[in-house]
């Protein structure tokens, strides 16, 4: 069954945090579940969710290499394409693993194939750990706090065990199974979520301890910041602000700096790389 897996695939992907409501995810996980309990061909199928899933989440990458790589709309479609078609290989592998296991217990099985088969995604080839599934829930804090005891990886098991289980449930409802079965498989999820929120909740919660921070932010220019002419003045204009942000404030705990603020490769030495340890210092 294909259907299932596209949509599905889809809906999960809307649910990443800026891309829409968290709880697309509730309906997008029983579809991709009834992907893998229906189908003949098992890794295409997965491969058919995984790269509907990650061609609409990582659409930000046709931006950046359209706006800043000057590369023809076209042409900036198909390093994507290609990124979700390689991705969207360990959805198929967890949905091929799952149809191994017995079919019992593959409603069980399948969260920890995925977690799993994502889980390598992340280290395979040097790693591409963008978009777990279980991201999905990171855009509410309070939804996401098991992560602290968990983390993403178990967010994914949660969110694929809702799916599974609440089709596991709604099968045992149609075949007129024992109650235990109508309700228990549903259950599982949404239990373990609120036991691991009440340990995050009932935990040490630091409020007695706060945080002096300076925020810098230096306004460079994607498209000119890897300049050679700009590489001195970026760093410049960042200690600049730094150090003025700290001498408003002695008690300054942490400065800021936003993602990729600094045009270089911190691991290869560079007079540039000296520079930026000396301002941490």
């Amino acid at each position: 069954m294909r259907w299932p897996a596209v949509v599905g695939g889809v809906l999960l992907a809307f649910a990443v945090p800026g891309m829409g409501p968290w709880w697309l995810c509730l309906a997008a996980a029983p579809l991709l579940y009834l992907s893998v309990a229906h189908c003949d061909r098992p890794f295409f199928t997965g491969w058919l969710a995984g790269f509907s899933y990650f061609v609409v989440s990582l659409y930000w990458i046709v931006y950046v290499i359209h706006v800043y790589g000057y590369l023809n709309l076209a042409i900036a479609v198909l390093p994507l394409l290609a990124l979700s078609a390689y991705c969207a290989l360990f959805f198929g592998l967890a949905w091929k693993l799952t149809s191994v296991l017995p079919v019992s217990w593959r409603w069980i099985g399948w969260p920890f194939m995925l977690v799993s088969a994502d889980e390598w995604r992340g280290v395979m080839l040097e790693g591409f750990p963008w978009n777990p599934p279980g991201i999905v829930l990171a855009g509410n804090p309070e939804i996401a706090s098991p992560a602290a005891i968990i983390g993403v990886g178990g967010l994914t098991v949660l969110v694929a065990l809702f799916g599974s289980g609440t089709w596991r449930s709604w099968t045992a409802w149609q075949r007129k199974d024992t109650f235990a079965w109508r309700i228990v498989p549903f259950s599982i999820a949404p239990l373990l979520w609120l036991l691991l929120f009440a340990i995050v909740q009932s935990g040490p919660r630091f409020v007695d301890k706060t945080v002096d921070y300076v925020l810098v932010q230096g306004n460079i220019e994607q498209d000119v910041k890897w300049s050679e002419e700009m590489r001195d003045l970026t760093l410049q204009i960042y200690e600049d602000q730094t150090r003025r942000g700290l001498s408003q404030d002695g008690n300054v705990d942490l400065a800021v700096w936003p993602e990729t603020a600094v045009p270089l490769y911190f691991q290869i030495p560079s007079r540039h790389r000296e520079w930026l340890v000396r301002i941490a210092r």
